[in-house]
């Protein structure tokens, strides 16, 4: 059997409710859900997976309520095996001891033994410090790199101290992407902001993978005539990311018997509760569980991602919630962007007008639907995911480049 390493920043599944109760604010669902699909698409396609994972967690007090994270061993309910890193979670800190840790493990060649190929999720500094002497162990090993998201390009924090350790992440990450032999991209536009030493080597664009852990996931769905027809985001509550457009858009639509709910977290939090206190029918439900927000997309009667293509940052990254989106079976509306292929346009209603007017008469427009068109787009929605976008298929992509 093959087998390839994987070094990952994933929730253990075992444990999802520990990270769950003690995280302080946005999880990176998103992140989380697209490793586990990577790592499932391998498993389908013949190999034995083998992780070293550092989760995907804020730091302690601000972020997390512990201030010690725990090294323990995971299986994913026996498909992986897998070995989680603990450190003293503390900002900046907290990757110091990661990466002093890690060198530690891997010297142990049993990590190698038998590997010819290592998969790093992120262009996360302590990963990438250490494929020198991975290099040096084992000439012959394949490195691949899957970039979620461009460094720098992700929001946050600008204060002096963030702006310095940028600066030398940045550096490491110039450094090291040298020993790195083939790139997974999400957008074609990524390879722009990758250094010019590495820009001819092979790269693949996977922009996103359905997860075939969903088992929530119905395999059909009727739009149904309701009292309440609910407008359904879900994800990053970031200004940037326009959710504050599409509430505007609904306040304007008025549009009698329906409401808009809102799941997540983020810096126009506060403003959307004062908002939600002010107007009956738009809800903030907080930050839900995968499993409740992917309920509540089937439930819905209409889905929307409201990001523009005001920023860079939109022709580097793919909107992770669209495969989602379009796999719950319902309805969704979204705008052009860059970095989203051509192909999703098919399958959902779009609008290339970025103005809330615009947005306010596109949700009228949908609402007042025929639910029989509804449901057909539906339907052709869902089988263009589960058909094209599927774990085996966009993991091949990645065995080629291998």
């Amino acid at each position: 059997m093959n087998k390839i390493l994987i070094f990952s920043s994933v929730i253990p599944k075992e444990h999802e409710e520990y990270y769950f109760e003690n995280s302080i604010g946005a999880m990176s669902n998103a992140n989380n859900s697209l490793q586990w699909a990577i790592v499932k698409g391998f498993i389908l396609n013949g190999f034995a997976v083998k992780m070293i994972n550092f989760p995907n967690i804020g730091a302690y007090p601000s972020k997390f309520k512990k201030l010690i994270t725990k090294t323990y061993n995971f299986t994913n309910g026996g498909s992986v095996f897998g070995i989680n890193i603990g450190v003293l979670n503390l900002n900046v800190l907290k990757h110091l001891f990661f990466y002093f840790r890690l060198k530690v493990l891997l010297r142990d060649e049993y990590f190698f033994k038998d590997h010819n190929s290592l998969l790093i999720y992120d262009l996360y500094p302590p990963f990438l410090k250490v494929l020198k002497k991975i290099k040096q162990k084992n000439p012959s090993l394949k490195i691949i790199l899957v970039v979620p998201d461009i460094h720098g390009f992700t929001g946050g924090s600008s204060s002096s101290i963030r702006k310095i350790v940028q600066f030398f992440d940045q550096s490491a990450i110039d450094r090291n992407l040298i020993f790195v032999d083939a790139f997974v991209l999400l957008t074609s536009s990524m390879i722009e902001k990758l250094p010019k030493s590495v820009q001819d080597k092979p790269t693949v664009i996977v922009e996103g993978i359905y997860n075939p852990d969903n088992t929530l996931v119905k395999s059909s769905k009727t739009i149904l005539s309701k009292t309440k027809k609910i407008i359904l985001y879900t994800g990053s509550l970031d200004v940037r990311h326009g959710v504050m457009n599409l509430i505007k858009a609904f306040i304007m639509s008025s549009f009698v018997d329906s409401e808009l709910h809102i799941c997540g977290d983020g810096d126009g939090k506060s403003e959307i509760l004062k908002i939600a206190r002010e107007h009956e029918s738009i809800k903030y439900l907080g930050q839900l569980s995968r499993e409740s927000v992917i309920v509540k997309q089937q439930e819905s009667f209409l889905l929307v991602n409201p990001r523009t293509s005001e920023g860079e940052f939109t022709k580097y990254s793919f909107p992770s919630k669209i495969i989602e989106y379009l796999a719950s079976g319902t309805p969704t509306l979204m705008y052009k962007l860059e970095g989203i292929p051509e192909e999703y346009y098919n399958f959902c209603y779009y609008l290339e007008d970025e103005s809330v007017e615009a947005l306010s008469l596109k949700l009228i427009e949908i609402l007042e639907a025929d639910e029989k068109i509804l449901n057909q787009k539906c339907i052709l929605a869902k089988e263009f995911i589960l058909n094209k976008k599927n774990a085996v298929l966009q993991v091949e992509k990645i065995l080629n480049v291998i």
